[in-house]
């Protein structure tokens, strides 16, 4: 999906397409990890649910037919049976899928706070913000917890009336078996009193199955509505311009007049506005500005995760704009604010590139550091998880990774923002060392980062108010000078 649509879906709604089916949801595991929910409803519980829907079908049908036969006049009461039938079954369907809806709208947020607090566990410690998260935890799960409770009553009334209706078929049953014996033996009798004892529980089993039905065809239009929700995203779709292997060679980037937005249509707010900048090969180029001022969206538009509105952006006199997505990507090397660890090994995690051995991701984690913790707990084999590396080690692993791609182009987006100075200072030396030649361009919140760079823009409102050598912008520019009071 492309970046545009993606954030104009709330996080939580985003989530809850996951964990839409309510068993999912009442894990104490919380399965935030499982993309594959809907297709677990469309590919399981669909098929058993649609045979249990048929099973209490007949069962009703037989049930209803013994009923008819305990008295011949009661088979004149069936239509009628089946009508109170079918209003309380759609009166009951229309609400229950409505409930539904507004069970999972209202889970959203609660998920999106739980996972907000999975993301920042250690900020909220260090702050100790644990009991106000539990009280803000406490009041979302409440209001998140009604409409399932109004479920619950519509399935408790459900199931009243359902009894309410055996009950005046009973009544009528015996009626016509005592005030006519003559069309009705006592064998008859007694079968349809048996079948009339359970029919109660059987349409509501019968209206309970078909619900869940509904609920896992609900997964459909969910998987449907999220692939209509914007184009796909064609990272292999051809291109005019098929770069050379070696590229890009020298790391000179060029931007002209680009404007970027994350919506759709002229009401869209724009993140980036006309940005003009050049960066010399081989030089380092410092980002800053407040929150919200466009520095990760820059990023974002070299590596083409956002389209631009408007504009150029060129590698070595070649715009990417011409090239394949995936090969922009693979030639280009960026670095998050939070490092991504995927299920498996050392070594895929490391994504080693064609051409590079053990050996040489074996270097690299030498010269990050790492190397004796990753031999101490299994070697290049050893699952990823079972490291236990910390924030700044995981960092310190990218960079390693980084090394083996040998790019000229590198885009470090807040890599340092979540450890301490100690692991920042190695960060900046490995990459001043074993980057020297490298286009780097750098996002720090803190500008201590920013004074180490050859050259340095503020961004303010998705716009470049200020740009020059770090050191003389915290001499004249005063966007510069507030944020280096914020920072300190």
């Amino acid at each position: 999906m492309p970046m545009a649509a993606l954030t104009a879906m709330p996080a939580g709604s985003l989530v809850n397409r996951l964990v839409a089916k309510a068993g999912l949801w009442r894990d104490v595991r919380l399965r935030f990890d499982s993309f594959s929910a809907d297709m677990a409803l469309i590919d399981i519980e669909l098929y058993t649910d649609l045979l249990m829907t048929m099973l209490m079908l007949i069962a009703a049908i037989a049930q209803l037919v013994f009923i008819a036969i305990g008295s011949k006049y009661m088979g004149a009461a069936i239509p009628a049976v089946l009508l109170i039938i079918y209003l309380m079954q759609h009166f009951y369907l229309r609400t229950s899928r409505r409930l539904r809806v507004l069970d999972l709208e209202a889970r959203a947020p609660l998920i999106a706070h739980v996972s907000e607090i999975i993301r920042g566990q250690a900020t909220i410690r260090a702050y100790r913000w644990q009991r106000m998260l539990r009280e803000q935890f406490a009041e979302m799960f409440d209001s998140s917890q009604r409409p399932y409770y109004l479920l619950l009553c519509a399935q408790s009334w459900l199931r009243v009336a359902l009894n309410l209706m055996t009950a005046g078929i009973a009544v009528l049953l015996v009626t016509l078996a005592t005030q006519l014996p003559a069309l009705a033996s006592e064998t008859t009798f007694a079968l349809a009193m048996l079948n009339l004892i359970g029919f109660g529980d059987t349409m509501a089993g019968l209206v309970a199955s078909w619900t869940a039905v509904e609920t896992s065809l609900g997964a459909i239009a969910r998987l449907k509505a999220l692939t209509n929700t914007g184009d796909q995203e064609d990272l292999r779709s051809s291109a005019p311009t098929r770069p050379l292997a070696g590229w890009p060679g020298r790391g000179h980037i060029v931007i002209k007049d680009v404007s970027a937005s994350y919506g759709s249509g002229e009401n869209a707010e724009p993140a980036l506005r006309d940005i003009q900048l050049e960066v010399l090969p081989g030089t380092t180029l410092g980002i800053c500005g407040r929150t919200g001022s466009g520095k990760s969206t820059l990023i974002s538009a070299l590596c083409r995760v956002l389209e631009l509105d408007a504009g150029q952006i060129t590698i070595d006199e070649v715009d990417i704009a011409s090239i394949a997505t995936e090969t922009v990507r693979e030639r280009i090397v960026a670095l998050p604010q939070n490092a991504l660890v995927l299920p498996g090994t050392v070594k895929f995690n490391a994504i080693v590139p064609e051409g590079c051995s053990d050996d040489d991701l074996c270097q690299a984690l030498r010269k990050v550091g790492l190397l004796d913790i990753v031999l101490e707990r299994g070697g290049l084999e050893a699952s990823m998880t079972d490291l236990s590396l910390s924030s700044g080690q995981l960092q310190l692993f990218r960079i390693a990774s980084m090394m083996l791609r040998k790019s000229t182009v590198l885009l470090l987006d807040e890599i340092t923002s979540g450890i301490d100075e100690a692991t920042e200072a190695k960060i900046r030396r490995i990459i001043g060392s074993e980057f020297q030649t490298a286009t780097v361009m750098i996002v720090s919140h803190r500008l201590q980062a920013i004074m180490d760079c050859d050259r340095a823009v503020v961004l303010k409102g998705g716009r470049i108010v200020d740009a020059g050598s770090p050191q003389g912008l915290s001499r004249d520019s005063v966007e510069f000078r507030s944020l280096w009071n914020l920072s300190a």
